[in-house]
């Protein structure tokens, strides 16, 4: 697997995971992990729960990790095509 795709998928992965592991721990114990999901009619926060806090988990640690994946794999693409410009000259 290239330098660039892989940096991707373990950035993705671990991200992701971490998103999965706050919503686990979210529907084992709401008091623990707060996870913000909207304001009700009074303007107070509302704490998702259940399987809302961990498909909310889920998802917004799949885009943290598809962002920060994606800046990982552009940061490697441009570092290893520096060291084979210079291994070429």
């Amino acid at each position: 697997m290239p330098s660039p795709l892989k940096s991707f998928f373990y950035i993705f992965v671990l991200i992701t995971l971490f998103g999965l592991l706050v919503g686990t721990l979210n529907l084992l114990s709401p008091d623990l992990v707060h996870i913000p999901f909207g304001v009700d009619e009074n303007g107070n926060p509302q704490s998702a729960e259940g399987l809302d806090g961990i498909l909310t988990g889920l998802f917004s640690g799949g885009a943290l990790g598809i962002f920060f994946g994606l800046v990982a794999a552009f940061f490697a693409w441009i570092f290893k095509a520096g060291v084979n410009k210079a291994n070429d000259t």
